[in-house]
C-alpha cells in the first residue's frame, strides 16, 4: 500500500478500532467513519449517576499473548487481571461453569442425576447430524444437555438447537468426560483453565480499550455520526462510500466492519437477485440489558451467571463491580441481564422489567427494598445467528466480496462469526500486515 494511498475504515467497534490501532502503528494514513456519535460499538461503558455498566458481559481473554501485551502496554496499569467463576443458576444453585462432572451430579436432585449419569455414560460419541444439538449431547449426554444447554441456546440464538451450527459453542463444550469425572472425583480442587476463569479487565469498565484504541489511532482521523447509506463500486473495486448528510469519500482501500448483509444491500450498483436473497436469510440477535442498581454489597460472587432455565427470558446476568470494584459506589453493586431478542421495537420493557424483578426477588438474589434504580439499554446486532448450514452460504458471500480487491472485511458482523475482542484485534493486525505487504486480505 503506497503512501500516498487511504485506508477507509467501517465502523467504531472493537474490530475498526483494531484496524485503525494498527494503521497508526504502521504508520498508515487512515479515516474511521463511525455511524454513531461515540466509538466502542457494541462495547462500551455507560454511566449511570455513580454506577457503570457495560454493553454486554465483556472481557479480554487470555487467549493471544501477544493482544494481552499490546492492550498492557495501551492501558498500563489500568488493565487488570481477574479470576473469577462463572456459574450456572439451576433451581436457585449455583452450578461450576464450564461444567464440571462432580458438581454437575452433585447439585442435580438424586433422581435426576442418576438419568444424568446414565445418559451421559451411554450417549452416543459421534453424532450423525453436526448440530449444535447433536454435539452437545455427543458431549454431555441428553439429560444435561436438555437441562443446561439447549434451552439456554434457544433463548440467546432464537432457533431450535438442531436448527444450529456447532459453532456457536466456541470452545465450551470441552471438559466433561470420563477424564474429568474421575480428576474431580479424586482432586475436587482442580478445575480446568478456561476462558470463563482467568481474564483482563479495564479498572473503569470494558469501554476503556475502545477508548485507548482511539486514543493512540488519534481522534482526528475519527468521524463520527457518518452513517454509511450507499457503497459504490465499478464491479472490481470500492469507489466511493456515500453517508446520509450527503457527504461523500473517495475509496482507495476499504476496511469494513458494518453486519455482512448490510454491506451487501449498500452496493451501489446491487448485486445480482441470487446474493441479495441469499444475504436476506442472515439474522442477528439484538439483545436488551436490564439494569438493576442496588444498595447491596454484593448479589454473587461470580463473573457472570447463566440462566438455562425457559422460564427466565433472559440468558445471563453480571454484576460489574466483580470485574472492578470501580463499577459501582463503595458498599453498592448492580445486577445486569441480558434478554435476546429478534425486534427491539416490540418490547414491552416496563413488564419486561417487572417480571425479571420478581423472578430474581423470588429467588432471593436481592430483595426490592435493596433496589435503587432501574434502566434498560438495547444493543443492536449482538450476535449473528449461526444457523446450520450457515458455513456454505458465509463462503458465498464473502466469495462474491472477494471480487473487490479494496475491500478487507473484519468483526464479529462483518465476517458473520462468533469471536471475541482478541480475534479482532489479531484480524486488525493481519490486515495492515497484508496491505503494507501490498496482498489483497478479502
Amino acid at each position: 500500500m503506497g503512501l500516498n494511498k487511504k485506508l477507509t475504515i467501517l465502523g467504531g467497534g472493537p474490530a475498526g478500532l483494531g484496524v485503525a490501532y494498527y494503521a497508526k502503528k504502521a504508520g498508515l494514513g487512515f479515516e474511521l467513519l463511525e455511524a454513531t456519535g461515540h466509538i466502542g460499538g457494541n462495547c462500551k461503558t455507560i454511566t449511570f449517576g455513580e454506577f457503570k455498566f457495560d454493553t454486554g458481559a465483556h472481557r479480554l481473554h487470555g487467549k493471544s499473548d501477544e493482544v494481552v501485551e499490546e492492550m498492557k502496554e495501551l492501558l498500563k496499569d489500568d488493565l487488570r487481571e481477574v479470576d473469577k467463576p462463572s456459574y450456572i443458576f439451576h433451581q436457585g444453585k449455583y452450578i461450576d461453569f464450564p461444567l464440571s462432572p462432580l458438581e454437575v451430579f452433585s447439585k442435580l436432585k438424586p433422581s435426576t442425576s442418576i438419568k444424568a449419569v446414565f445418559s451421559f455414560m451411554t450417549r452416543k460419541r459421534n453424532p450423525e447430524q453436526q448440530t449444535f444439538k447433536g454435539v452437545a449431547e455427543a458431549k454431555y449426554g441428553s439429560v444435561i444437555s436438555d437441562l443446561f444447554l439447549n434451552n439456554y441456546s434457544e433463548k440467546l440464538w432464537g432457533l431450535p438447537t438442531e436448527q444450529l451450527s456447532p459453532r456457536i459453542s466456541g470452545n465450551r463444550l470441552k471438559y466433561l468426560n470420563f477424564r474429568t469425572l474421575v480428576r474431580d472425583s479424586l482432586f475436587p480442587n482442580a478445575k480446568p483453565r478456561h476462558m470463563e476463569g482467568k481474564f483482563y479487565y479495564p479498572i473503569h469498565g470494558f469501554g476503556q480499550i475502545a477508548e485507548g484504541l482511539g486514543d493512540y489511532a488519534g481522534r482526528e482521523s475519527i468521524l463520527l455520526n457518518k452513517r454509511i447509506m450507499a457503497v459504490h463500486h465499478d464491479g472490481k473495486r470500492i469507489e466511493q462510500v456515500e453517508m446520509t448528510d450527503g457527504s461523500r469519500a473517495n475509496i482507495d482501500e476499504l476496511a469494513s466492519s458494518l453486519p455482512l448483509t448490510l454491506l451487501i444491500r449498500m452496493l451501489t450498483p446491487r448485486p445480482d437477485k441470487e446474493i441479495l436473497e441469499l444475504a436476506e436469510k442472515f439474522t442477528f440477535r439484538h439483545l436488551t440489558l436490564i439494569c438493576f442498581f442496588l444498595k447491596k454489597e454484593s448479589v454473587n460472587s461470580g463473573a457472570t451467571i447463566y440462566f438455562p432455565s425457559e422460564e427466565f427470558e433472559f440468558t445471563r446476568g453480571y454484576e460489574p463491580r466483580n470485574r472492578s470494584p470501580k463499577m459501582s459506589p463503595e458498599g453498592m453493586t448492580s445486577f445486569i441481564v441480558e434478554v435476546p431478542t429478534h425486534d427491539l421495537g416490540e418490547q414491552d420493557k416496563e413488564a419486561l422489567l417487572e417480571k425479571i424483578k420478581g423472578q430474581l426477588t423470588g429467588y432471593g438474589l436481592f430483595s426490592e427494598s435493596e433496589i435503587i434504580d432501574t434502566t434498560f439499554y438495547d444493543i443492536p446486532y449482538a450476535y449473528p445467528v449461526l444457523r446450520l448450514g450457515i458455513e456454505e452460504d458465509i463462503e458465498k458471500l464473502i466469495t462474491y466480496l472477494s471480487r473487490f480487491e479494496n475491500l478487507h472485511l473484519t468483526g464479529r458482523n462483518g465476517l458473520f462469526e462468533y469471536s471475541w475482542t482478541h480475534d479482532m484485534l489479531t484480524n486488525g493486525k493481519r490486515i495492515i500486515k497484508e496491505l503494507c505487504n501490498g496482498r489483497h486480505t478479502g
